[in-house]
């Protein structure tokens, strides 16, 4: 089967992930004002008890069906043989922890309409087969659908969200940029596969294999999810929630646009490696994620540090004040995430390590359940963020122990160190301009965000010019890998 170059994957991964992003990070302002802090923050804590139940109704199929299609993409008998497989375990998994979910909310007081309205959401689980089209390298069929439900979403959340009360209609419009696109996919999977005899399927063999890769699936979002839910179960006041759900909203953007694009594109290849045992090449590839990934999540985190004072209050309005202190604390997991998640899908899951990789999760999750219960009865969000930032870092630890350091961490300072630099100069040159001239002269706020924004952005990328850095040449290695 003839795949893409891991350019062209790149790039449509790439813009297909950024979409998905931009219809939530360019409503953000709109939904901050018009819902509320109260609102934002019963929107994440229905969300993320709906998140929990959808990611074990996944059961870790993504990391999964992409290392198993990826073993079997050149044998269109063998591959149609495991999509469908994959597929009804899956289908049978959503079925079981729909009715778990259905269980739930038929006892819970608060907020059962929405509870309700989730379940789309969760029905959606049975529909994605966004790992199908990785496994075989063909990510401009994820990538059409989705620019194209994604409009229609932003659009939507502008036209129809008015006041308060339509909370329902948000979490509805959520729901279907899930259940739409997924189901849409399905479209032109008879071009990659052929019908097969129910016979022949056996697809109980797959439940315990995926069990391995369900904790590694979860991980890169497992920790926040934990966080909003405890907040929402210690705090009764559902501000604290509001404000959280959108400093993660931005680490998440981060994160995903450093570190989960490329380690998803990057995926198939390693496993291949592995095969080959082609240790050189895997870390290639991991030096090469780690080049993009700091390039970016180094710039966000001096960016967030330098111009949070002004981009909170225009980007979520003034009753979102708090987020500001938790967005600065909050930071630097963009980098530590992203180095972890590089780790884990580039070289532990190839090597199919998923016994050690959910060991340490449970680990690193039982931590983390245990410091939010100290700290967030105390501190609240920051308590929540503290002890994300603690249990993130130990688990980096135990990847990194555990990859052979395969890119010893002296081998990332070296690739971070000039990305470094090139931040420190940029928060110097933003502070120096906001203090002696721009503040003076800009009264308008969005204006002043938008000119610190720019101007940073421009020093950040020049200053690295002048140092020569790697990252000018990352799009023609790619291709090397």
């Amino acid at each position: 089967m003839s795949k893409n170059s891991t350019k062209k994957n790149f790039i449509y991964y790439y813009i297909y992930q950024f979409t998905i992003l931009l219809s939530t990070i360019v409503t953000i302002p709109y939904i901050s004002n018009v819902l509320g802090s109260e609102m934002v923050g019963i929107y994440s804590f229905t969300f993320s008890i709906a998140n929990f139940i959808y990611m074990f109704a996944e059961l870790g199929t993504y990391t999964y069906g992409v290392r198993e299609v990826a073993l079997c993409r050149n044998n269109k008998s063998e591959l149609s043989k495991t999509f469908t497989e994959i597929v009804l375990m899956k289908l049978i998994s959503t079925i079981i922890w729909l009715s778990i979910y259905i269980i739930f909310i038929n006892f819970q007081k608060n907020y059962n309409i929405y509870f309700n309205l989730w379940i789309l959401f969760i029905v959606s689980a049975a529909f994605d087969i966004t790992w199908f089209y990785a496994g075989i390298e063909h990510f401009e069929e994820i990538f059409i659908i989705n620019i194209i439900i994604r409009i229609i979403g932003i659009v939507s959340t502008f036209t129809l969200i008015r006041s308060v009360n339509d909370l329902w209609i948000y979490i509805t419009i959520h729901a279907l940029l899930y259940l739409l696109p997924f189901s849409l996919m399905w479209l032109s999977l008879p071009k990659y596969i052929s019908i097969t005899k129910l016979s022949s399927i056996n697809f109980f063999k797959h439940f315990s294999k995926s069990l391995l890769y369900f904790v590694p699936t979860i991980s890169a979002s497992l920790f926040l999810v934990i966080d909003k839910s405890m907040l929402g179960f210690l705090i009764e006041d559902k501000n604290e929630s509001g404000y959280y759900e959108m400093a993660s909203q931005i680490v998440i953007f981060s994160k995903t646009l450093s570190a989960i694009v490329i380690s998803h594109v990057i995926q198939p290849k390693a496993t291949h490696y592995y095969q080959l045992q082609d240790y050189k090449r895997i870390k290639k590839s991991i030096e090469l994620s780690i080049e993009f990934s700091t390039f970016i999540c180094i710039g966000m985190i001096f960016g967030i540090l330098s111009v949070s004072h002004e981009f909170v209050p225009v980007f979520f309005g003034s009753k979102f004040r708090a987020t500001e202190n938790i967005l600065r604390f909050m930071s630097p997991l963009i980098l530590i995430t992203a180095i972890s998640y590089i780790y884990e899908y580039e070289y532990l899951v190839p090597a199919g390590k998923g016994k050690s990789i959910n060991k340490y999760i449970v680990i690193s999750a039982t931590v983390n359940i245990i410091l939010n219960f100290i700290l967030i009865t105390n501190y609240k969000s920051i308590g929540a963020v503290i002890a994300s930032l603690s249990t993130e870092l130990l688990l980096l630890c135990f990847f990194y122990k555990d990859s052979n350091s395969i890119v010893k961490f002296k081998g990332i300072f070296a690739i971070s160190i000039k990305k470094i630099i090139a931040g420190i100069l940029m928060s110097i040159i933003i502070y120096y301009l906001n203090a002696n001239i721009l503040c003076t002269i800009i009264v308008n706020k969005v204006l002043l965000l938008s000119v610190d924004v720019t101007i940073g952005i421009i020093s950040y990328i020049f200053v690295l010019y002048i140092l020569k850095d790697n990252i000018f040449s990352f799009i023609n290695d790619l291709n090397q890998i």
